[in-house]
């Protein structure tokens, strides 16, 4: 409870403390535990291959929900296998997330060649918040190597209980295209399935 940043980040190597060794957090799992009150995100996840949030509640969170990120770097590969940062194999599922400012889910690395973020999925959790619901951008697929891309993301099954504000704080006033609950752009393979979310209508 009571923490100023974030309540998880599975954070890249890049602080000194783990020397040479540049490989991904893998094998993470955390589950029925309860999180009260983070000053910035809920999860954060930087460098992983492997990571399972299942029946797990979080609550009061200073921005996203979720927030996957590495700002400014793209994933360095050393023999074709990812380091440094890569978000790839990640189930986030049965959880609660209740009371966060920012995004529910956001991913927003377009940098050039980019980060590799493969096979996500969000299924059966429950958004208690009057806040937007997703929000990616991962790097175009066009212009980069096929290692680079946001590649396999499962939305399924999820259910909000407060209806979802526009990604970009807009309003039904504004021409189309200017407002969405979910933003979703340069991901290839995306599955969005019997979800329940309340919209804002304007």
């Amino acid at each position: 409870n009571n923490i100023q940043g974030d309540f998880i980040n599975l954070n890249a190597p890049n602080t000194g403390d783990t020397g040479s060794d540049t490989s991904l957090n893998s094998n993470v799992s955390v589950t029925n535990s309860t999180f009260t009150n983070a000053g910035y995100h809920g999860i954060t996840v930087e460098a992983a291959n492997g990571a399972t949030f299942n029946r797990d509640t979080f609550t009061n969170m200073g921005t996203d929900a979720i927030d996957f990120e590495y700002d400014n770097y793209s994933t360095v590969f050393v023999n074709g296998q990812p380091t440094e940062a890569a978000e790839d194999n990640i189930s986030i599922t049965n959880n609660t997330f209740t009371n966060f400012t920012g995004d529910w889910f956001a991913s927003l690395q377009g940098q050039s060649p980019g980060v590799q973020e493969q096979n996500v999925t969000l299924a059966y959790n429950t958004i208690d918040a009057n806040s937007p619901l997703i929000e990616i951008t991962g790097p175009n697929p066009y212009l980069t190597p096929s290692q680079y891309w946001n590649k396999g993301l499962t939305i399924a099954f999820n259910k909000g209980l407060q209806p979802a504000l526009p990604t970009t704080g807009a309003s039904i006033a504004d021409p189309p295209g200017n407002v969405a609950a979910m933003t979703i752009q340069y991901v290839v393979g995306v599955k969005i399935a019997g979800n329940t979310f309340p919209l804002f209508d304007g």
